[in-house]
């Protein structure tokens, strides 16, 4: 490994991570005190038992004031108190891939994962385009299809015209959404394959379900150029949308994979991946901590 710049640049990551850290730590920390107090209160009000009619209409009382204020105060505090958790784990990824990429870069032998990892992030983009094209025509499909319940009920010459222009508007925003679907699967199929098997690492071929799953869209649109029934366009707009996530989830796992598989190879000849891999891991998801520490092949840094 060149210990020179990529030294330099893995110990600013460090004291960028070890920053965030300790100010998000330490906000969430402030921010659970000010609760516990709050939440004892309202823990303390629940097991009380009031004697007598009136004592009861007075906790009744209580409970709709000033326990209700109190579960709100509660309520804003978990909230914030669970962006400073997020913002956490989003800081221990986007430095994760930082190191991942780094030790990817600098591995001997290792061109095969480097195309790999290009390659999927390619395909995300792709994915992500696509998303784009689909969540624009189910708002076309929506929006014409409450125009057009709008001109069933009336009589007013404009609102045809508007219904109509809808209508062409949510046909063409499906056509586009198709033609984007056919384009993804192409380049899909045209990408080259990921390797099943790399040394001592296995891992699923996760690009060839992803065209499996990109085929099967393919006659989603097959009968709908005529628009006659666009809450059921939307509805298969929102299928396909939920396919795309399934496919981004997949190459975001491989990709995922081949991090994870650089760190536990870096981690074995520089001390900085490895610091960094260690005050990482029990901050981000278990199966991610878990690929750090995987057997890897024997290549070098």
């Amino acid at each position: 490994m060149a210990q020179g710049k990529n030294m330099a640049s893995l110990t600013d990551l460090q004291t960028d991570w070890q920053n965030t850290l300790k100010t998000l730590s330490d906000e969430r920390a402030q921010l659970q005190q000010q609760r516990a107090p709050l939440f004892e209160q309202v823990t303390k009000f629940h097991a009380e038992k009031p004697p007598g009619l009136w004592g009861k209409l007075r906790h009744a009382f209580q409970r709709v004031t000033k326990i209700f204020m109190l579960n709100r105060k509660i309520g804003k505090l978990d909230d914030q108190i669970g962006d400073r958790s997020e913002g956490i784990l989003r800081k221990a990824h986007d430095v994760y891939a930082q190191v991942g990429e780094t030790a990817l870069s600098t591995m001997t032998n290792g061109d095969s994962f480097r195309k790999n990892y290009t390659t999927l992030g390619d395909s995300l983009k792709d994915v992500a385009d696509t998303g784009t094209a689909v969540k624009k025509a189910i708002s076309q499909a929506k929006s014409a299809s409450t125009m057009e319940l709008i001109d069933t009920f009336s009589d007013n010459k404009l609102i045809s015209v508007l219904s109509w222009w809808e209508t062409s508007d949510a046909s063409s925003g499906i056509k586009d959404a198709k033609q984007s679907l056919d384009r993804l699967q192409k380049k899909l199929e045209e990408a080259p394959q990921i390797s099943a098997d790399l040394g001592d690492f296995n891992f699923s071929n996760n690009l060839g379900l992803v065209l499996d799953m990109v085929g099967g869209i393919g006659g989603t649109f097959a009968n709908m150029s005529n628009m006659m029934d666009l809450n059921r366009a939307a509805d298969k707009l929102k299928d396909v949308q939920v396919t795309l996530g399934k496919i981004d989830g997949e190459l975001r796992k491989s990709r995922e994979h081949i991090l994870g598989l650089a760190i536990s190879v870096g981690r074995k000849f520089d001390p900085a991946i490895d610091q960094l891999a260690t005050d990482l891991a029990a901050h981000l998801a278990p199966d991610t901590a878990e690929g750090m520490q995987r057997k890897a092949p024997q290549f070098k840094l």
